[in-house]
């Protein structure tokens, strides 16, 4: 049987646990339904079976950077859609059309772009 996943929820993908842990908290705190991957393969397993309202997408992760992964979602599809914002603790503005927020990162800048997200699901 397949996992369920909450409604209208966003997919955080950030190999850093404790950042990852404290923004899915502070999200959720927000209002915001947060599940999690620690790194882009993680994370495609997950966008093979579910696909979420958002997605929050470190840059700087092991294995398959954010970039890479971006590149995958905007080439399938059923993900090419998805909003996806960027995070990063470098000093990149834009990449590929795609929002950056700069770490550490101010929440309510992230929770008011998930949730204008929600408000067009």
């Amino acid at each position: 049987m397949p996992p369920e996943f909450p409604p209208n929820a966003v997919l955080l993908v950030d190999d850093d646990q404790d950042f990852g842990v404290a923004m899915a908290q502070s999200l959720r705190e927000r209002g915001v339904e947060v599940v999690t991957a620690m790194d882009s393969l993680q994370a495609i397993e997950l966008l093979a079976i579910w696909r979420p309202t958002a997605i929050l997408l470190d840059l700087m992760l092991p294995v398959m950077s954010g970039l890479e992964l971006l590149k995958h979602i905007r080439r399938e599809p059923h993900l090419a859609s998805i909003p996806v914002f960027l995070m990063t603790a470098s000093r990149c503005t834009a990449v590929e059309g795609t929002p950056v927020f700069h770490k550490p990162v101010n929440i309510d800048s992230i929770t008011r772009a998930v949730h204008a997200c929600l408000a067009v699901s």
